[in-house]
């Protein structure tokens, strides 16, 4: 009886053992078939709650196991990506610092360069000082203050090899090549008061575009020279003769041109604050914008509208329309037109001129201006008391179809005038702006010959 009773607690023990054993398997379980038979087989049972209760533990850690290795995979891609990021950035920056050391490394070249070519044309400074030596030479033999033709000739020779370069100003390149050297020799040959001869001889033939040139007063006749591309500041040209002078592309600065000959000169430079108070500019060729500039003091009605008027046109058959014909913008070329108009209603001679045509049905054209009040009447003075000045611009704001029926030429010795008598105007009136425009003009500006 006792080893019965002793065979059965012994048993008991067992089988709970084998429950304790078996609930720890279905606790540790991590497939997840296995973890759901269990559950379904024990999950919920009431009568084996250590089983019970070990399936329920099963699928919480299987969960907890997926996702904290998703947690893990997840936080290890994002490192991933994030260093890889880093990296790019990294590299893109040490990119662009490489390019930024290579464009500076070429910046440098090309410094470099310059500077070679620089320290190369300083050396000509050298065969400059012989020639001024040579020039003081002969002018103390010489009492006219002629210079020999072999002197002469290296003048115009060491012109053309004193070429235009950059150089350094502030630890950068200037944006334009100049010529220091050139100005130098300008100035020099300028305060050397020379002969008129071989001043003629010189101006005609060295060349002095690309010369930078500041603060010179010249007081003799360049007739000829060749100053384009220019880079001129402060400096006063009095009285002197410049016919057929060249200032094209040129840079004018604070400049004042007093009383000058500049009859035939290519002025299509860019004058700022500039002044050619009676200055003679027949047949010139100007740049109309950079000439007629605001805040240039060329635009005084003070100087330009007591000798100047603006009331000549001609025709050309071609058709152009005005998009296609500026070569400014638009704002620009209208506040040019606008100056030029108060200059010209302004001037008291153009207040005071006769009319040169009586009949009021027969019309010329006055301006191509926007205006439709400027289509008036022309008052012209005798043809004998005007002269031939630079040509403005041309333009066709005309804002009627209009043809030529006839032409008049007055002939004088002071130039020529041609008027067109104009008819057909079929513009309608009040609506301008929906007229034809086929007129294509050049305007002149005339001066009274008595200013001569």
């Amino acid at each position: 009886m006792i080893e019965e009773s002793r065979n059965e607690s012994s048993n008991d023990d067992i089988v709970k053992r084998l429950d304790r054993i078996e609930s720890t398997q279905i606790a540790v379980e991590n497939r997840l078939p296995s973890i759901i038979k269990n559950l379904y087989k024990n999950g919920f049972s009431t009568s084996n709650k250590a089983k019970t209760l070990s399936s329920w533990q099963a699928l919480l850690s299987y969960f907890i196991r997926r996702q904290a290795i998703v947690v893990v995979i997840s936080v290890f891609s994002g490192f991933i990506a994030l260093s890889s990021l880093y990296f790019t950035y990294r590299a893109n920056e040490l990119v662009v610092i490489q390019n930024d050391l290579i464009k500076s490394q070429n910046n440098r070249i090309e410094q470099q360069t310059y500077l070679q070519e620089a320290e190369r044309r300083s050396s000509l400074i050298f065969l400059l000082g012989n020639i001024l030596d040579k020039i003081d030479e002969e002018v103390k033999i010489d009492q006219s203050r002629n210079l020999s033709p072999q002197l002469i000739g290296n003048i115009i020779s060491l012109s053309s090899r004193l070429r235009p370069y950059k150089f350094l100003e502030a630890d950068s390149l200037i944006s334009k090549e100049v010529s220091p050297e050139r100005g130098q020799l300008f100035v020099s040959l300028i305060n050397s008061e020379l002969s008129e001869a071989t001043y003629k001889k010189i101006f005609m033939n060295c060349d002095f575009s690309y010369a930078l040139i500041e603060n010179v007063n010249v007081n003799i006749d360049m007739d000829y020279v060749n100053l384009s591309n220019s880079y001129i500041v402060r400096s006063r040209f009095n009285s002197i003769s410049l016919r057929n002078s060249n200032f094209e592309n040129s840079l004018l600065i604070d400049n004042t041109f007093y009383g000058c000959d500049l009859r035939y000169s290519k002025l299509t430079a860019d004058t700022i604050h500039s002044e050619f108070d009676g200055s003679f500019l027949d047949r010139a060729i100007i740049d109309p914008y950079g000439f007629f500039r605001k805040g240039n003091l060329t635009l005084s009605n003070q100087i330009l509208s007591k000798s100047y008027r603006i009331d000549s046109l001609w025709e050309n058959p071609k058709v152009k329309f005005l998009s296609k014909n500026i070569d400014y913008n638009y704002e620009d070329y209208q506040a040019c037109e606008k100056i030029v108009t108060e200059i010209i209603f302004s001037s008291d001679m153009y207040k005071e001129l006769h009319k040169f045509y009586a009949d009021k049905q027969t019309k010329v054209v006055l301006l191509s201006l926007q205006s439709p009040e400027n289509f008036i009447d022309t008052p012209f003075p005798s043809p004998d008391t005007l002269i031939w000045e630079y040509a403005f611009h041309e333009s066709n704001y005309y804002r009627a179809n209009m043809s030529r029926v006839s032409s008049i030429d007055f002939e004088s010795k002071t130039g020529k005038l041609i008027v067109y008598d104009i008819e057909n105007d079929t513009s309608i009136e009040g609506d301008y702006d929906k007229a034809i425009y086929n007129r294509y003009v050049e305007l002149c500006i005339l001066r009274s010959a008595e200013n001569h």
